[in-house]
């Protein structure tokens, strides 16, 4: 059994297109744009690639993470997240995270 299938016990599908590796919820939108958002990560995990979704997927382009750049984000995590495009999401929201 894998590592991540142990962890997550493989109920956010695991790496299968189409669906969702996890929710993320917005703690904030920073001014000037709608592709960079504080998020706590709920369930599941996420990587640079993957996609947000609320209406429609966004790529994620970057994560950070106190000051510095992270390969992904797990269950628990409060990350800054940088768009590959502009996504309407306000506080509060709860949204999807796809992998491609």
């Amino acid at each position: 059994m894998g590592l991540l299938k142990r962890i997550f016990g493989g109920r956010w599908g695991g790496s299968k297109p189409g669906r969702p590796t996890g929710r993320i919820e917005v703690l904030k939108q920073y001014e000037g744009g709608k592709n960079h958002l504080r998020v706590r990560v709920l369930d599941g995990l996420m990587y640079p690639g993957y996609r947000v979704s609320k209406k429609e997927r966004v790529p994620i382009r970057r994560l950070m993470m106190k000051d510095r750049e992270v390969d992904f984000a797990v269950e628990g995590d409060i990350v800054d997240v940088i768009l590959d495009g502009e996504l309407d999401a306000e506080t509060g929201d709860t949204l999807e995270v796809y992998i491609v």
